[in-house]
């Protein structure tokens, strides 16, 4: 199934909204199979949220059907839950005539080879794609080329302190984004020794079952205690890249495999912010 298909579905409240989603997907349907006589301009762009599941396709969609009610061509690279898909090329990012970026967490930015794009939120991305690939087109990128990003306008003249509140929420969001998977699964683990006996896992109880230590000991002692360092080393990854990754973790061990409780007490991740800050 269509991932941007499906995120629209997941995201319908009624009955009514997922009737809409589908005529409109069999409305994108017909309009795809027509022979496409636009303006030869051509957008690339990338997505990606918190999650990786809805926002990032929808964003991904919303820029594809503004650029193509303008005739461009269109590719953009959406990073969700899988990884990336629909990557960008070297030839894409060479042909380009507009580029997009739309994220909430940290994204590559260095394959765009220095060239000038709108970095906006996804929820921007969403609500005003046909603003943002007139922003884009303005810098024409196929003769102009510089070597840092452009931040859309209104993000430029916002004030200092919220500019630095947005790039807080961007760290804090990667981080969360990698915490996500330990905290699902240990969730499940611990969810199937509950399924043995409510003290399954609990040697000193009569309902005591070996596979369910087993879940409760991965899910719960494992997963739910490295969701702390894994969210204080990509916060760190965020702010400084691969040489802020290492010095943001708190891999402690004191012989008894206490070490991830520990840096919990001493507040890890905030004071892996501002290590991630000084690398």
């Amino acid at each position: 199934m269509n991932e941007i298909f499906r995120a629209k579905l997941v995201l319908a409240t009624s009955q009514d909204e997922v009737i809409k989603v589908i005529q409109e997907q069999e409305k994108q349907q017909v309009a795809d199979k027509k022979e496409e006589t636009g303006s030869g301009k051509y957008l690339i762009g990338i997505t990606a949220c918190m999650t990786g599941i809805a926002h990032t396709y929808m964003a991904a969609e919303s820029l594809k059907d503004a650029a193509k009610s303008r005739g461009m061509k269109v590719k953009i690279q959406t990073n969700g839950s899988n990884g990336p898909e629909n990557r960008l090329t070297a030839a894409d990012i060479q042909n380009a005539d507009a580029i997009v970026v739309a994220h909430d967490v940290r994204v590559d930015t260095s394959v765009l080879q220095g060239k000038q794009f709108v970095d906006v939120p996804v929820k921007k991305a969403i609500n005003q794609a046909d603003q943002l690939i007139e922003q884009a087109l303005s810098y024409d990128i196929k003769e102009n080329t510089v070597e840092k990003n452009v931040v859309e306008e209104e993000m430029q003249s916002e004030p200092e302190e919220k500019s630095g509140g947005l790039n807080f929420y961007k760290h804090i969001m990667s981080g969360v984004s990698y915490m996500i998977p330990f905290v699902v699964v240990g969730g499940i683990f611990i969810a199937i020794s509950f399924m043995f006996g409510i003290n399954a896992s609990n040697p000193e109880s009569d309902q005591y079952n070996v596979i369910a230590a087993f879940f409760s000991q991965a899910g719960g002692d494992a997963a739910f205690a490295l969701m702390v360092p894994i969210l204080a080393g990509f916060i760190g990854y965020s702010i400084a890249d691969k040489q802020g990754l290492a010095p943001c973790d708190d891999w402690w061990d004191d012989g008894q495999h206490r070490w991830v409780r520990v840096s919990w007490r001493n507040g890890c991740w905030i004071r892996r912010w501002f290590c991630g800050q000084v690398y």
